[in-house]
């Protein structure tokens, strides 16, 4: 049964339009980060070819030393494997779990999941294996991808004579967390879908929840000092639960805005179990159709 499934995501075109997508966003955010305080010093350069060309020569040496690599939020940014920069929508959180419905969803409307029932009745497995199927590859493309931002930070490290300054358990911690994180989205993809047995609406909840979510988290950050309803919600957890370090030195999360870290994943992992609780109740308890 977990081959089954897995062979079902290895051949999915939305799986792995999703994993290039992730792939190519995530790697060149990664390079962006490493050259950004290069970029800026070249804008501040062009002002001197042609006057008033940019705005960068307007930024202090604070700011300035804060887009360096010798600066460790800059460095652990780099290491985020989410791409959530510490705040926001995590574009791995996303991709994962709208691949998740996208690819459960639609074994309802082809009809490939009656084949699976019929395969395996005890129907506890088979939605143990389509998670299974979904967590083994997700974390491995993350362990991947947080293994080539590694190598982005370690040469924009050498090209720009900078040193690695954090902490190697902060920096497996941030990697770790992020892992983990985008795992529970794609089981909550999963647990959607399995829900609603229907990739279309699996994505219009996924996509609702994140606009509200983008809609409503500044807004609420601008109205109420401190931790809101909207941290609550799932997409943002991954850049609290991540906790990067903000260059002047405070932490994304906890006592200085948000949830901490292991509330953070408490809360995700709630969402987590609800979605997949939800998807499992439906799937045990109503027939599947046998129309394709």
């Amino acid at each position: 049964m977990l081959r089954s499934e897995w062979r079902r995501v290895r051949a999915s075109r939305a799986a792995r339009a999703a994993a290039w997508v992730a792939g190519v966003v995530l790697v060149g955010q990664a390079a962006f980060l490493v050259a950004l305080r290069p970029l800026v010093d070249a804008l501040v350069g062009l002002n001197d070819v042609v006057p008033n060309a940019t705005q960068a020569d307007r930024m202090d040496p604070a700011q300035l030393a804060a887009l360096g690599l010798d600066n460790p939020p800059m460095q652990l940014a780099t290491l985020d494997v989410t791409g959530s920069a510490g705040g926001g929508l995590a574009i791995a959180g996303v991709l994962a779990a709208v691949a998740a419905a996208l690819v459960v969803g639609n074994e309802f409307r082809r009809g490939s999941i009656v084949a699976s029932a019929l395969l395996e009745p005890r129907r506890e497995r088979v939605l143990a294996a389509k998670v299974a199927a979904w967590v083994l590859p997700v974390a491995t493309a993350m362990v991947a991808l947080a293994v080539v931002r590694a190598g982005l930070l370690a040469l924009g490290v050498a090209w720009q004579g900078a040193t690695v300054r954090f902490a190697v358990p902060a920096a497996l911690g941030v990697t770790a967390r992020g892992v983990l994180a985008v795992v529970m989205l794609a089981v909550v993809g999963v647990g959607v879908a399995m829900a609603v047995r229907s990739a279309g609406v699996a994505v219009a909840v996924l996509a609702g929840v994140a606009v509200l979510e983008s809609s409503l988290r500044p807004l609420l950050s601008f109205l109420v000092d401190g931790p809101t309803l909207a941290d609550l919600l799932p997409y943002g957890l991954v850049g609290q639960a991540v906790a990067l370090p903000a260059p002047g030195g405070l932490t994304v999360g906890g006592a200085d805005g948000g949830l901490s870290p292991v509330l953070a994943l408490g809360v995700l992992g709630a969402w987590t179990v609800g979605a997949l609780g939800l998807g499992w109740w439906r799937w045990s308890r109503s027939d599947v159709s046998a129309r394709t």
